[in-house]
């Protein structure tokens, strides 16, 4: 299967899994490419609290939560915030998949326009070295602590959990499965703003698997309730 999905499909996803690097281990170094063109590893943010966000154009769980982010950055000011682009998560006939790496980079840059984005952006090789390192999910978090390592992870991005972390660091280590119930949905407006800017391709991919996504969340709560009862 391409890195790159050229269509949406909910079965090229395994939302009980959540591989790559956990709570406590260093985080893996890639050199991602920044929106002027230059090298950017993640390396370079030791020494500093980081926060880095997986994200796409295409991608509404991202988009939903721009606004409270910039917030939230407000009330810590001495932590920096990396944006990683990854692949499209709803490709269509105006976005699709990605086929170069100046196409990726052109995309990346419309978040400023489209989202008002005013953290650093940099995007991931084209076929996705560092977001398949770290899970490959359309929208985590990690929070590395200034020695680079890893302190709190999540396969979808809550605000109220990153603030929470932000707030007891550095004691916080936490794998993290936000719970269907705990995830804020886009509304019905951005989905479909998103969608349409995406293309056709898209709408109706997503439609197709409306039905479908809520039960696959459903699943992924009982895996890892399962999970944590195991671990206790």
């Amino acid at each position: 299967m391409s890195y790159n999905l050229e269509r949406f499909q909910l079965s090229d996803y395994d939302l009980t899994r959540f591989p790559g690097p956990k709570a406590g281990e260093m985080a893996p170094d890639f050199e991602l490419t920044s929106l002027d063109g230059g090298p950017l590893k993640i390396s370079s943010f030791k020494g500093r609290w980081l926060v880095i966000e997986t994200a796409s154009t295409s991608c509404m769980m991202y988009a939903r939560n721009v606004d409270k982010i910039g917030l939230l950055r407000k009330k810590y000011p001495d932590v920096e915030w990396l944006l990683a682009y990854v692949r499209e998560a709803h490709p269509g006939g105006r976005r699709p998949a990605h086929t170069s790496v100046g196409q990726k980079l052109a995309l990346a840059k419309s978040l400023q326009t489209d989202f008002g984005e005013t953290r650093q952006v940099a995007i991931d090789t084209l076929e996705g070295d560092m977001h398949r390192a770290y899970g490959s999910l359309p929208n985590m978090a990690y929070v590395l602590n200034p020695d680079g390592k890893i302190v709190y992870r999540c396969d979808w991005l809550s605000v109220p959990e990153l603030e929470r972390v932000l707030y007891q660091r550095p004691d916080t280590e936490c794998n993290q499965h936000t719970l269907t119930d705990d995830l804020v949905y886009p509304s019905v407006w951005l989905t479909g703003k998103i969608l349409w800017r995406s293309g056709f391709a898209a709408i109706w991919d997503f439609l197709r698997a409306v039905p479908k996504l809520l039960p696959a969340h459903r699943e992924a709560d009982k895996h890892y309730r399962g999970q944590k009862k195991t671990d206790d």
